[in-house]
């Protein structure tokens, strides 16, 4: 569509600046169409009155709207940076995007691990996993060490998913990162695109630079690692230096790639560590025609292990919702005696009081278990699960909690789950768990 490619060109030839980490158009393109039609009909954008108009019109007459009142309001300019910003701040404020960032995140802390590992793999980087070291007196995630001719080149990581630093963003952490100088001569913070929405970038920028960091935003989305801070050298400790190295584990998770690049990221170090060319958002032209494709239904990675799933109330143990694999579910003779006897598993599972994720074995599955204030999850698998899937079951029950609140609380109060919409568990189900 000429006009809309007019009118994005027109938008982006003001804009202040070059790398904008969430891409506007991605957002639109992969939202159902009734949704962008809801935002025209509150904010009473004119459109054409036909059957047949389509999502790329829509997009266009929203970005028209937003454009034009930017363009005629000037407490709106003095606001915001460019008109960049204020359509993207806009519509994620509009569709409450901050709670739907499943995207632009990753589920599961360990596979952002995993990708930033690749990627120091490539620079001929060493990862190490030190959560269990005696000595991290600061609790960082990662340790990277690479030999510099006759140096040693040390560097802490902390790593946080966005749904994490959405939760624990505050002194402590900061605090943290602090102390981390006194074991490492670099200091790297990781998130990602979601965890910079969800903080602000700016303040995320401004906090990093402060504390001499280097900060790495990871697009899950586009597979694009961006360095957006350039950090500075610590003023180790040598004592508690010495000590933490001397408790390193003997392999690291992640060696140099000896075969060539491992790493599926893209990553330019040309376009890295300048923070004044980043930006929240942007409204990428390679983005702006790309829409999902709804009519192909992918199997998830864990979909061929996986057999059932129940959704169980935390006190009384009563069956709350339930998900079979179509094709090898688990019998349900089993899964009606696993209920039967749901009482005798009940510290096997986990209780309120000891929450995190417990794998029995019952009957030839293997059921990994999740626990949060109102529901616990029963995974029936055909073998054991890794360590991602574990962590994606827990974060699937604090999804379902958040979102189903109410009818969760009136389940306990009645045992009936008419508020709780089974077929959107089941989806909910399917993209958080991989299946």
């Amino acid at each position: 569509m000429k006009l809309l490619d007019d009118l994005v060109d027109k938008i982006n030839k003001n804009y202040s600046k070059k790398y904008g980490l969430l891409c506007i158009n991605c957002v639109l393109n992969n939202m159902h169409i009734t949704k962008l039609k809801n935002l025209i009909i509150d904010k009473g954008i004119s459109i054409p009155d036909k059957d047949n108009i389509t999502r790329i019109e829509l997009i266009y007459y929203i970005y028209t709207y937003y454009y034009e009142k930017y363009e005629n309001s000037k407490d709106i300019r003095k606001q915001f940076r460019d008109v960049v910003e204020y359509i993207g701040n806009s519509i994620i404020e509009y569709y409450n995007f901050h709670n739907q960032l499943l995207m632009y995140d990753f589920i599961s802390k360990q596979e952002l691990i995993d990708v930033f590992a690749d990627y120091c793999a490539d620079l001929e980087i060493m990862t190490f996993d030190v959560k269990q070291n005696s000595g991290n007196i600061a609790n960082m995630d990662l340790f990277l060490t690479k030999k510099l001719t006759v140096l040693l080149k040390t560097e802490s990581v902390f790593v946080r998913t966005g749904h994490q630093l959405k939760k624990d963003y505050g002194s402590a952490l900061l605090e943290d990162i602090r102390k981390a100088g006194q074991l490492t001569y670099w200091t790297v913070f990781v998130t990602s695109v979601a965890g910079a929405l969800y903080i602000g970038l700016e303040k995320l920028i401004e906090d990093m630079e402060n504390l001499n960091v280097w900060l790495y935003v990871i697009d899950p989305v586009h597979k694009t690692v961006f360095g957006v801070t350039k950090g500075k050298k610590n003023k180790t400790e040598s004592d508690l230096q010495e000590h933490f190295e001397s408790q390193l584990p003997k392999e690291p998770i992640r060696a140099p790639s000896q075969l060539g690049k491992i790493s599926k990221y893209d990553f330019s170090e040309r376009d890295s560590y300048n923070s004044k060319k980043f930006s929240l958002y942007s409204l990428s032209k390679e983005d702006l025609y790309k829409t999902p494709d709804l009519s192909k239904a992918e199997k998830g990675k864990y979909y061929d292990i996986f057999r059932s799933l129940i959704l169980l109330d935390i006190d009384s143990g009563l069956n709350i919702s339930g998900y079979s694999n179509e094709e090898k579910s688990a019998d349900d003779m089993i899964i009606s005696g696993f209920l039967s006897a749901i009482d005798s598993f009940a510290t096997e599972l986990g209780t309120k009081e000891t929450k995190g994720i417990k794998e029995i074995n019952y009957k030839g599955f293997i059921i990994n278990s999740a626990t949060g204030n109102l529901i616990k999850a029963a995974l029936f698998l055909s073998e054991k699960s890794d360590k991602p899937l574990k962590q994606r079951l827990q974060f699937f029950v604090d999804y379902i909690e958040e979102k189903f609140k109410e009818g969760l609380i009136k389940f306990k109060q009645t045992g009936r789950a008419k508020e709780i919409s089974q077929e959107e568990v089941v989806k909910i189900a399917k993209q958080i768990l991989w299946l």
